[in-house]
């Protein structure tokens, strides 16, 4: 058994002293009819309640050792979070954005053992996490992922974060040349500045990216029809009941650009899938998980805890129902002598 405590030693220190010292000014002070042997047994029980107390608080644990299982896969997700991800063109006029937030839900669980890393691009370009073998930080960051903050938008491109994910991929390329690397981009395809169209960027921008990834996808998310967009407030105030609106001052409707997301998935050698149902992301993932056949050699051994901590606060729970009858019987019998 080994402690990792949950207190700084100093202060478990100051609290054993502290505590202990105060059950027995408690018995000192006490009436002279409460130091018999009743009182020896109130203070010693007392006493064993800030001991099981601070014995908690060290926290008693049994290491347990476990293998990191990490496959030799990593996944870059590259997320489109420009305004007109919000459209609400998705069914019953769910923006784009929350089948996203859907589909990497979707992707994490059908290959939680494989590394992960994410980029986002609005109006500029981020790497929102590194490569990571936390799943659960994926899932934490679809779940707050949201648009770009209107008023700050100005515009972008498919082309924009293009610089970003090949510095990515390069890096861990050298890092760790024996892995398989998989990019899945997410975006609706269409190119603003502000709500009219950007100038085009230069042609084949994601061909350095082809020869640094094993596969992927592009998904594509909307529809030729289109969708208005909700206003995204200042301040992580989130979505508000104002729409964009064009020049005209009518409200502006954002259409998937099908030809751009084609164009993408050519150069990078992907299929594309346009508003991909949870049946085609689990293949997908299964397919991302084929190749990685076995896990790591030579993966590193970790050390867990296992906490004991249940085992004092058992105790030290039945040492307070003991004291709470105690007082209880204490209580009845003073209201009895008052009454008589």
């Amino acid at each position: 058994m080994t402690f990792q405590p949950l207190l700084s030693p100093v202060v478990l220190g100051l609290f054993l002293v502290v505590g202990l010292a105060l059950v027995t000014w408690a018995f000192v002070r006490g009436r002279r009819s409460t130091r018999g042997s009743r009182g020896l047994l109130t203070l010693l029980r007392r006493g064993v309640m800030v001991l099981l107390l601070g014995l908690a608080f060290s926290g008693p644990a049994i290491a347990v050792e476990q293998e990191d299982v990490v496959s030799n896969v990593e996944i870059i997700f590259a997320v489109d979070r420009t305004g007109s991800m919000a459209a609400e063109d998705g069914p019953d006029g769910a923006p784009r954005l929350e089948a996203v937030r859907r589909d990497i839900r979707t992707l994490v669980e059908a290959s939680s053992s494989a590394r992960f890393a994410v980029v986002t691009w609005d109006s500029s370009t981020r790497v929102e996490l590194p490569v990571t073998t936390d799943s659960s930080a994926v899932v934490n960051f679809a779940d707050n992922l949201h648009q770009e903050v209107s008023e700050f938008s100005t515009g972008s491109s498919l082309e924009r974060p293009t610089a970003v994910v090949h510095d990515l991929l390069q890096g861990a390329a050298e890092a760790r040349p024996q892995n398989l690397r998989y990019l899945v981009v997410f975006s609706d395809g269409e190119a603003t500045d502000g709500m009219m169209p950007s100038e085009t960027s230069e042609a084949g921008a994601w061909s350095e990216v082809f020869d640094l990834v094993d596969g992927g996808a592009v998904l594509g998310y909307g529809t030729a029809e289109g969708g208005p967009m909700r206003i995204y407030g200042v301040g992580g105030t989130g979505a508000t009941d104002e729409y964009m609106t064009d020049d005209g001052g009518q409200t502006a409707i954002s259409s998937i650009d099908e030809a751009s997301l084609q164009t993408l998935a050519s150069e990078l050698g992907m299929p594309l899938l346009l508003n991909p149902t949870e049946v085609q992301l689990q293949a997908l993932g299964g397919e991302f998980m084929d190749g990685a056949n076995t896990v790591i050699e030579g993966r590193p051994t970790v050390f867990t805890y296992s906490y004991l901590t249940w085992i004092p606060a058992l105790g030290l729970a039945l040492l307070v129902c003991w004291e709470i009858v105690v007082f209880t019987r204490a209580a009845v019998r003073l209201r009895r002598t008052r009454a008589l």
